[in-house]
């Protein structure tokens, strides 16, 4: 039997070391090998674990939470001594991850190794949610950005005091920051001029916004068809309860519906059909109350 020390490396999407990612490897048969095992400050394990050539292929399982899980395959080619994997750190914004199971379960159940389901892809339920209540009402609840929109500059639309109004295209707006580009085309030297590092905010200046109109007001140089170029961020900053609501609810009938997880879903003596069907009618009556408000 060869054997030989093989250790990971744990970095985030920005390159910067994991610690107390969880480690653990499964042989092909699906034993472990050892017991799992937290990243250092350096991203890797205190102590490497031993891997036998005979069995070529690996089972890599890395969780920590507020990241995205990692289970890799790992097979041995050669005698590597170490591994790299990039754990990215996930978000949600209409709710936690922990909500969706507290309604579920109160507080005695938590996402772990063992379960059939972790807290990451929870996340991904979450945030295709999210996707899914802002297309149903129109709105959004989060930060999105719109990038590079064209708008015309025309002449006509000019004000009293010089300045042209444009409406954008996504409401409402959030406070302009570094992110913002507010580009105006330079016909005679075919460039873009862009009023947030280049011009002055304020309404005696070149620019201004009137964020609860969502209107951005430039004094223009130069006039043409598509000749403004907008990117910028827009949203409602505070989520209501309701949205939060309908968050968790959608996301508690993803997991009832999914088939691997439906075996770990007890509510007492409730039978799962009867979860279904409140949890459905739930969502129905606020997803109507919000269509209501909005049309």
């Amino acid at each position: 039997m060869t054997t030989y020390s093989f250790n990971v490396l744990v970095k985030d999407e920005d390159d910067n070391a994991v610690e107390n990612a969880t480690v653990s490897i499964y042989k092909s048969d699906g034993t472990q090998v050892g017991s799992s095992a937290d990243t250092n400050a350096s991203g890797t394990l205190a102590t490497a674990v031993t891997l036998d050539t005979a069995d070529n292929t690996y089972r890599l399982l890395i969780t920590k939470t507020g990241y995205t899980t990692q289970d890799r395959q790992y097979i041995i080619s050669q005698e590597d001594t170490s591994y790299f994997i990039e754990l990215p750190a996930y978000s949600t914004t209409y709710c936690t991850v922990e909500e969706p199971a507290r309604y579920i379960y109160g507080d005695r159940f938590t996402y772990s190794n063992s379960s059939k389901i972790t807290d990451s892809t929870v996340a991904e339920l979450i945030n295709n949610n999210e996707g899914v209540i802002n297309a149903y009402t129109g709105d959004s609840w989060k930060s999105n950005s719109a990038t590079n929109e064209m708008y015309d500059i025309d002449y006509d639309q000019l004000t009293y005091d010089g300045f042209i109004p444009v409406a954008v295209d996504s409401l409402p707006l959030r406070t302009a920051d570094a992110t913002w580009k507010i580009e105006l085309w330079d016909t005679d030297n075919e460039v873009y001029i862009d009023y947030v590092t280049d011009k002055t905010e304020g309404r005696a200046e070149d620019y201004y916004i009137d964020y609860d109109r969502g209107i951005i007001n430039i004094k223009p140089d130069f006039y043409n068809e598509n000749g403004l170029q907008l990117t910028y961020k827009y949203g409602t900053t505070t989520v209501p309860e309701g949205i939060k609501k309908l968050c968790i609810l959608r996301t508690v009938l993803d997991l009832i519906n999914m088939d691997n997880y439906v075996s770990e879903i007890k509510m007492g003596d409730q039978e799962l059909q009867e979860i279904r069907r409140s949890v459905e009618s739930q969502i129905k009556e606020i997803e109507y109350s919000y269509r209501k408000k909005k049309f």
